[in-house]
């Protein structure tokens, strides 16, 4: 008898079998020294823009060249990695050290009021914010959303 038809015909044997390799993981992980464990004072933020219709070229030239510039004088930023899709535009952004949350919007959303030539049919700016360097192994995100004017809006919500 194949360890596949056991399984099927005992298959309250299997469940126990994954609950001791569940409770094993459990207790290994549990007793494993600080410095195995991964850095998680990093802070991920995602900047995504969107321009209906428009080609990656263009998504390049006229939107993430122009924030690439500005964000880059945000001290503490230790990746920058843009990429450009039809439509839309994507930032993101590690920093080194995990900052404090606001500190680190506030920055980061004066920095992008001060791109210059912004098109006028791209649509505002969107953010999202991890605590953690990849996005999914993430407990907790906020998007916020920013419109181009002087009195600018924000509206967290969670994702």
């Amino acid at each position: 008898m194949s360890v596949l038809e056991k399984n099927i015909r005992y298959p309250g044997v299997s469940v126990v079998i994954c609950i001791i390799a569940l409770l094993l993981g459990v207790v290994a992980m549990q007793q494993l020294p600080v410095k195995l464990l991964p850095d998680t004072s990093s802070a991920s933020l995602k900047i995504e823009t969107l321009w209906r219709s428009a080609s990656p070229y263009e998504i390049e030239a006229n939107i993430l060249e122009k924030q690439e510039d500005v964000l880059r004088d945000i001290p503490g930023i230790e990746e920058m990695i843009s990429t450009a899709y039809q439509g839309r535009g994507v930032i993101q952004l590690t920093f080194a050290d995990a900052l404090d949350k606001t500190e680190l919007l506030v920055k980061v959303l004066s920095k992008l009021n001060n791109v210059k030539e912004f098109p006028l049919d791209a649509t505002p700016h969107r953010l999202s914010l991890s605590l953690l360097p990849s996005p999914w192994c993430s407990y907790s995100s906020v998007n916020l959303r920013v419109t181009q004017n002087p009195l600018m809006t924000i509206r967290p919500w969670l994702t």
